[in-house]
């Protein structure tokens, strides 16, 4: 009987298993760099000017307020 008894046989399919795995997550983590990232909704977008027109002091304290319950709408 072999030293590592039974399991020896088992421990190529594990070592074949984790390369398989390996693989899929890599091509996996490939594919999704190439999609790139999702381009803002346009809710998103007015969210965001709307704050900078606030950071910039374009808007008041309640103006930015409004506009910020309007677009949770």
């Amino acid at each position: 009987m072999r030293a590592g008894g039974r399991h020896g046989r088992n421990d190529g399919r594990h070592v074949y298993a984790g390369v398989v795995i390996a693989r899929a997550l890599g091509w996996h983590q490939a594919n999704q760099a190439q999609i790139g990232p999702a381009e803002p909704s346009a809710g998103q977008e007015a969210r965001d000017a709307l704050r900078l027109r606030y950071a910039k002091g374009e808007i008041g304290r309640e103006e930015y307020l409004q506009g910020k319950v309007e677009l949770e709408d």
